[in-house]
């Protein structure tokens, strides 16, 4: 049996999405014992190294949304608060657990929405 790469690095990233699918569901209080932020973290930290390790460049944008502070999954409304910079064309996240900003750049050409004829 052989240590196919591409087969490692698949098996490694569906561990990492399964990671954080239970810790975004301890943050918002689904998991079995309700909201445990120490378990979350503690898997957040077990996703991470395992994307270091393996050195994966994931397609999950969860990665972005986590604080490189204290380890917790951004989720507005429950985890952090969200500000949007009209002029600047950003997003503020500010976490609630340690006040670390982080700021996500959207774009700036309106959508283009189908004219209705009157």
């Amino acid at each position: 049996m052989s240590n196919d790469k591409g087969t490692v690095k698949h098996i490694a990233e569906e561990r990492i999405g399964i990671l954080l699918d239970i810790s975004e569901r301890f943050f918002k209080g689904d998991g079995p014992a309700g909201v445990d932020e120490a378990l979350a973290k503690k898997y957040i930290g077990l996703a991470m190294q395992i994307r270091r390790h393996y050195k994966i460049r994931t397609k999950d944008k969860r990665f972005g949304t986590i604080c490189k502070k204290c380890r917790t999954i951004l989720i507005p409304g429950i985890t952090c608060t969200v500000r949007i910079l009209g002029k600047e064309h950003t997003a503020v996240y500010k976490c609630n657990r340690c006040g670390t900003e982080k700021r996500a750049i959207f774009s700036s050409k309106p959508v283009a929405t189908p004219l209705s004829s009157k």
